[in-house]
């Protein structure tokens, strides 16, 4: 394992790219004074890894070798900070170079400084060659860009544009522990700059990011980390005292513990996940914002529950799994670790958790459909199929204060308001 944050860069992007590791989970496990360097050296040549990779092509004589994938992408990583970081060209150049030792491919030194130093004479004339290259120019895969074009033809360009900017922090108040202006003061105090989110009543953005763990309040469950999107999900349920609610996908928990924090009279909550890691985020959420004995926790998929049990709820929420693609700007390895034949067998997903929990909901009874996608074909296709095959099911036109109107549901697209790309429709049981 190499201490040099390049090449460190390198061998978790290649993991990432060959392995499909998710890169959170990867740096999660870094440290040492060079961890916030590594993690910026990551998140941005991620970000804009087809761009980089096509300037680095234009600049080779000949492609490098499939074997040679380290040293191609320890190239990314140095023009990644020579093009976006303030590090002076000479250092960025050098350090690029030495990181080639400790991954053992000193062969490629002279190569890698002919490429940098290429680049940093030839800069102009490079980028006018790659911006007719649909996949350069916009940092993403060409199915996912032609995909976005064919649904959003107006707006593609805007999402692919916020898709590659980087996320706003976004905190969600607890409001049975205080409101959102006694935390804003709170945060002030401490020279914390932020703001109110514009949409999202329960909501800060703070200017700059900072580590949770030293914000006012974390240990007491002041807020939690979620943005803007998501967070309109409880509100959505319109939920009162008495009510049972089911999260059919739950994990980490975010969307469990606001709906608590909206209503704390909630009769029960049955918070299912099938991933055994994601549950122990949720239960951790869960007990640090002192919610642990109002909830059941199940290790279970909601099509296996929906067989197995004889509870029925008043709100469903099924925040159902999905491409994410609604959340590059915050997880970039996304785009490169999905498929486009994916897409079709992730609606069919959706449409049997959907059939699924519909079963278990009361008469009268709401169910909210939610992803974090902004492909049609996992949102609105998926609500208008269902609609047509049942007759108890009637949509509730949601507020128009967020997102945009689709044929059924609202779609929030990358950078409406700030917020997440995400998709809400309402179900009521009649």
């Amino acid at each position: 394992m190499s201490h040099n944050p390049r090449a460190r860069a390198s061998q978790l992007l290649l993991r990432v790219l060959e392995e499909g590791k998710l890169l959170d989970e990867l740096l999660a496990k870094e440290s040492g004074d060079e961890s916030a360097l590594l993690r910026e050296l990551c998140y941005g040549t991620l970000r804009w890894l087809p761009r980089l990779e096509a300037v680095r092509d234009a600049l080779l004589s000949k492609p490098l070798r499939s074997k040679e994938a380290l040293v191609g992408l320890l190239l990314c990583v140095g023009l990644y900070e020579l093009e976006y970081l303030q590090t002076k060209p000479y250092a960025a150049v050098n350090e690029t170079v030495s990181a080639l030792k400790p991954l053992k491919k000193t062969w490629a030194k002279g190569l890698v400084n002919a490429v940098l130093r290429n680049f940093l004479r030839e800069r102009e004339a490079i980028l006018t060659q790659i911006e007719s290259q649909l996949e350069a120019r916009t940092a993403h895969p060409i199915w996912w860009a032609k995909k976005l074009k064919q649904d959003w033809p107006e707006d593609f360009e805007s999402i692919l544009s916020a898709n590659n900017a980087r996320a706003p922090m976004v905190l969600r108040v607890n409001q049975q522990k205080l409101s959102r202006q006694d935390f804003i003061n709170h945060c002030q105090q401490q020279s914390l700059a932020l703001t109110a989110h514009p949409i999202a009543t329960d909501c800060v953005v703070l200017e700059i990011p900072h580590p949770v763990m030293t914000l006012p309040g974390y240990d007491d469950g002041w807020f939690s980390v979620q943005d803007g999107a998501p967070s309109l999900a409880a509100h959505l349920l319109q939920l009162a005292p008495g009510q049972s609610l089911l999260d059919a996908c739950a994990a980490p928990g975010g969307k469990t513990t606001h709906c608590l924090e909206v209503e704390p009279q909630l009769e029960s909550v049955v918070a299912l996940d099938s991933s055994e890691s994601r549950l122990k985020r949720l239960q951790e959420n869960l007990q640090r914002l002192q919610f642990g004995d109002k909830v059941d926790v199940l290790h279970a998929n909601c099509v296996d529950f929906a067989e197995t049990t004889d509870k029925t709820f008043d709100r469903i929420l099924l925040d159902a799994p999905c491409s994410a693609s609604g959340i590059v700007r915050r997880h970039v390895d996304i785009k490169f670790n999905r498929e486009e034949h994916a897409i079709a067998d992730l609606a069919q997903t959706q449409r049997c958790c959907l059939e699924a929990v519909w079963e278990l909901l009361n008469e009268g009874g709401l169910c909210l459909y939610a992803t974090c996608s902004v492909f049609k074909e996992e949102n609105v296709n998926v609500i208008t199929s269902f609609l047509a095959d049942h007759e108890d099911a009637v949509e509730v036109l949601l507020p128009e204060s967020f997102g945009r109107a689709e044929v059924h549901g609202r779609q929030i697209l990358p950078g409406d308001d700030g917020m997440d790309g995400f998709y809400y429709a309402l179900l009521i049981k009649q």
